[in-house]
């Protein structure tokens, strides 16, 4: 990324058009300059420009747009400062600016109809009408869906919700239950649950905060098992490349029913690791377990590949590479997932046991 193509992203990202890949590096760019010890540079030119880009003096301007604005202007000017020494240092690599930042609310819905609609699009109190559901972006982010009635409404058309890797989203479904979607991860659900049951599909990770209705039980197929609900808070991970799938109650009662194995009744605070012919139910912290969707990356005693798979799909990280055996490392701890890459793996190099290198989108994992 050369000055002219920074101008460019800079000026996208000052006229709110940037992708969500975009507004990651503009802000992750920002972070890294202030992590630095720089002068502060002079923003009072950058300042006036925006401001002269306002309505005339007459419009009153809400204080929330105009602290937004002003962190533009900042972001802007300080990258700016930041861009010039990094460019002009000895040791510059264009390829480091293909910088690996944390993930972000990012998800698409491909529709029965074969549509499909980028749900960051959506702005707040707008809604979008596709066949027998309306979806609706509320003020805290979520995305609802409605079911229409109509004299159609009674066949199930089924939906995709998809958050890529570096993604993640709340969704709130036709009757009322939530579903936090980790990265990486696909929930299938259709327009409207039918009489006697509501049933969807994951792949990949969830959290589910289920609508009670005992009349209408609430299913949860994954990789190999069933889950059947009542009303309850849980966590599923299923996904296709793991060994082993996780179920993890946090509250209520479920009944986890595998292909292959004798039915289980989960209680709060159970863990149920299902290997594919086989379940083995522990006790455990569950809250830890869910804690990515409150905005952490945790580690319970997980071997570096574990690790590393969390991370690159969080941090969309395009390959990891293993060079020497660092099989015997196991981790645990706890990292907010809005820290930059690089400041996690400092901290699990502090082990002793496993080292780093990142290049571009790549990271190499060595002893």
């Amino acid at each position: 990324m050369d000055q002219k193509e920074l101008d460019k992203l800079l000026q996208k990202y000052i006229n709110g058009l940037c992708s969500i890949e975009e507004k990651k590096l503009v802000e992750d760019l920002y972070q890294r300059y202030l992590d630095q010890e720089y002068d502060e540079p002079d923003l009072t030119g950058v300042k006036e420009r925006i401001f002269s880009q306002l309505p005339n003096n007459e419009t009153q301007v809400k204080p929330l747009v105009l602290s937004w604005l002003w962190k533009a202007a900042s972001i802007i000017a300080i990258i700016g400062v930041g861009l010039y020494f990094y460019l002009h240092s000895p040791s510059a690599d264009p390829n480091n600016l293909r910088v690996i930042v944390p993930g972000g609310n990012s998800a698409l819905i491909q529709l029965a109809n074969g549509k499909s609609v980028d749900l960051n699009k959506i702005r707040i109190g707008d809604s979008v009408v596709s066949s027998a559901m309306v979806i609706v972006r509320s003020e805290d982010g979520t995305v609802q869906y409605k079911a229409i009635e109509s004299k159609n409404s009674a066949a199930e058309k089924w939906n995709t919700a998809i958050a890529p890797r570096g993604g993640q989203y709340c969704l709130v479904l036709a009757d009322g239950s939530k579903v936090w979607l980790n990265s990486d991860s696909r929930l299938k659900f259709p327009n409207m649950f039918p009489e006697g049951e509501r049933s969807v599909e994951i792949v990949g990770e969830a959290y589910f905060e289920i609508a009670p209705n005992k009349q209408k039980p609430f299913y949860v197929k994954s990789k190999g098992q069933l889950i059947k609900v009542v009303g309850t808070h849980f966590n599923v991970s299923a996904y296709p490349e793991d060994k082993n799938t996780y179920t993890t109650l946090l509250e209520g009662k479920i009944i986890l029913k595998p292909e292959s194995a004798e039915s289980v009744v989960m209680a709060p605070g159970e863990q149920a690791v299902f290997s594919g012919s086989s379940i083995l139910v522990n006790q455990v912290e569950a809250v830890d377990y869910a804690s990515w969707k409150d905005g952490f990356i945790r580690f319970n005693d997980e071997n570096i590949k574990d690790v590393m798979a969390k991370l690159e799909r969080w941090y969309s990280i395009e390959e990891v590479n293993y060079i020497g055996d660092v099989s015997n490392e196991v981790f645990t701890g706890k990292f907010n997932r809005k820290k930059n890459i690089d400041q996690i793996l400092k901290s699990l190099e502090k082990t002793g046991g496993v080292h780093f290198k990142v290049e571009g989108r790549r990271v190499i994992v060595m002893p």
